[in-house]
């Protein structure tokens, strides 16, 4: 990574991270860098690109990240299994490392959101959970909203000390109309009440005090008031919640489809066209943020996006001038004449000069292509313990999405690298698809070694999208063993135990990493749930030589997509610490510069 100005112009060298960086924020007016890379919190200096202290170390990869504009503090979540899944949230001290302050929220979270100034923290799961602020950085609570499973609040916004909350009905299907209200987590108070009717409602802003709401069609400023305002119909595309205000309150930014259209905020008349990203068909800027001095907006999703957006300060007889060269004369010959001297100086003074020239990035070392996409090779952060699957991926870390040959879209959102996710440490460099259509000779169905040590059992990372609801158990895919003495076992994953079957999930079911961020941001109650069973090796005295990864059925109702397997290696009598099994591992395949990260089992 490194720091760039907004034309692009290099400020710092580039700096290496042990593993793929999930967060980056940079605050404290760009004199701080704050990045998450695995399970560590880099500080950097934003001057220099080097780093101010050593990493601070954490108690997993975290799925989400904020970080006061100060720099002062910084939250983050983790995902927790007990009693049901939660996430649990530890806010830090960037210069001291210390912990500042921790609280949990039942559920994966649905919008986790820092207000502009740093001091509160906006947390709403749905179902079960409720709508929780806390203060920062001691992240105690300071009021709570318990959810009705029926109309949950779907998206919340600040608004001073209160919040404008967006109330609809839980199921995506029949959600047709809206309740906008004004609640005060001090008090409990809930104040002025709106119902909203006609479109399936996405998200709520604060503009100016007053809600803008965006619907699946059309966007409302201050909707149900008699001072409403509308934009016209929106089409080809998606509305998102993904929402930025500039700093002097003038215009919006509002993320539709691919594209970001910008508004002016007291009317809700659009500035000029949509501003194009293009990204590929599946994909949206997931954030939005204004420069500091508005002349800039930022966009971020697999890649960054930036649009100059400066108010024009030119005066209006120089911009008739430079119209007036592109259009002939009205009624006259449709002939546009050479520019004379006078108008070639004006254009000459208002040309920015070449483009950029390309430059060579660093790249990281390539295992196998897929698809024309490259599958990264394993580091030495990965041990034997943290099973091998580069031949059987299916898909890389970049691939492009598309709706026929996957799943599910949202391949970047996963945890890659060598990534510790409750209690457990995976290394995660691609996708294996069972059931992918195995175009250009790619297949899932390749043998995955596993060291030559007994093993108790393997704990399998995977996401486990439904064709239909699974209101029973059922075999969804299997890890199919070999032993070395020639026999074989099934070892079943089943929905409702080890998979969820239902459309919101079971609370049974062990969650390892919730990364829904883009279908929360379409408005859907929908989360991406990727699933962490252990599942026990039947014949731990035998020795097993290799696995497949197979799905339970054909094609069309279980499509397990496996980002990766962790075997727990048997402890024997006497041994009782990790060491003693890394030791046994390492003993036994002889696999020199492998870690020593075993899984802490």
């Amino acid at each position: 990574m490194r720091i760039v100005a907004p034309d692009g112009t290099p400020r710092t060298e580039w700096l290496a991270l042990p593993q793929p960086i999930r967060f980056a924020e940079l605050v404290d007016d760009g004199r701080t860098l704050l990045a998450t890379s695995g399970h560590e919190l880099h500080v950097i200096d934003g001057a220099s690109g080097r780093e101010r202290r050593a990493p601070i170390d954490l108690p997993a990869n975290p799925m989400r990240f904020a970080v006061a504009p100060d720099g002062s503090s910084a939250v983050l979540t983790f995902g927790i299994n007990a009693g049901g899944f939660g996430e649990r949230l530890i806010a830090v001290d960037p210069v001291s490392g210390e912990r500042l302050g921790e609280a949990l929220v039942h559920g994966p979270l649905h919008q986790f959101e820092l207000s502009p100034d740093g001091r509160r923290l906006l947390a709403i799961t749905l179902d079960r959970g409720a709508v929780d602020v806390f203060d920062m950085p001691t992240l105690r609570r300071i009021g709570t909203l318990a959810q009705d499973r029926d109309r949950p609040v779907a998206w919340g916004a600040f608004a001073g000390d209160q919040f404008w909350l967006l109330a609809r009905d839980a199921e995506d299907a029949v959600a047709r109309d809206a309740d906008l209200f004004l609640w005060n987590p001090l008090t409990g108070a809930v104040g002025e009440q709106r119902r909203v009717s006609g479109g399936f409602p996405v998200g709520v802003a604060t503009v100016a005090g007053k809600p803008f709401l965006a619907t699946h069609d059309r966007a409302f400023l201050d909707p149900g008031s008699p001072n409403e305002r509308s934009s016209s119909r929106l089409t080809r595309g998606e509305a998102t919640s993904v929402f930025a205000l500039s700093h002097d309150g003038r215009v919006l930014a509002h993320v539709f489809g691919w594209d970001v259209q910008l508004y002016d905020a007291p009317t809700l008349r659009p500035i000029g066209p949509p501003l194009h990203s293009s990204l590929d068909n599946v994909a949206m800027p997931l954030q939005l943020a204004f420069s500091p001095d508005d002349s800039y907006l930022l966009a971020r999703h697999i890649r960054w996006m930036i649009w100059p957006v400066p108010a024009e300060t030119q005066a209006t007889h120089d911009l008739r001038a430079l119209t007036e060269l592109l259009n002939p004369v009205p009624g006259g010959v449709r002939v546009l004449a050479l520019p004379d001297a006078a108008q070639r100086e004006q254009l000459r003074r208002s040309d920015p000069g070449p483009p950029r020239a390309m430059e060579t990035r660093p790249q990281p070392t390539v295992a196998r292509m897929v698809g024309g996409y490259p599958i990264p090779a394993r580091t030495a952060a990965a041990g034997p313990l943290q099973l091998d699957l580069t031949q059987a991926y299916t898909r890389a870390p970049d691939s492009v999405a598309d709706m026929v040959s996957n799943a599910r879209p949202g391949v970047s959102t996963y945890p890659y690298g060598v990534a510790r996710i409750d209690g457990v440490d995976y290394d995660v460099r691609g996708v294996v698809e069972s059931n992918w259509s195995r175009r250009d000779g790619v297949s899932g169905a390749a043998r995955i070694r596993v060291p030559a040590v007994p093993i108790a059992a393997f704990h399998v990372l995977l996401d486990a999208p439904l064709a239909t609801p699974a209101t029973e158990q059922r075999d969804y895919a299997y890890l199919r063993l070999h032993y070395r003495d020639g026999s074989s076992a099934t070892l079943p994953i089943r929905t409702r135990r080890d998979v969820p079957g239902l459309v919101h999930g079971d609370d049974a079911v062990r969650i390892g990493w919730e990364s829904g961020d883009p279908l929360a941001e379409l408005g859907a109650s929908l989360q991406i749930i990727v699933s962490n069973p252990r599942l026990d090796n039947p014949n731990p005295q035998k020795i097993v030589e290799s696995l497949e990864l197979e799905a339970a059925t054909a094609a069309g109702w279980s499509n397990p997509q496996f980002l990766a397997v962790t075997a727990e290696p048997v402890i024997f009598p006497g041994k009782t610490g990790r060491p003693e099994a890394e030791d046994v591992v390492r003993g036994a395949i002889q696999q020199p510069g492998a870690s020593n990260n075993p899984n802490p089992q």
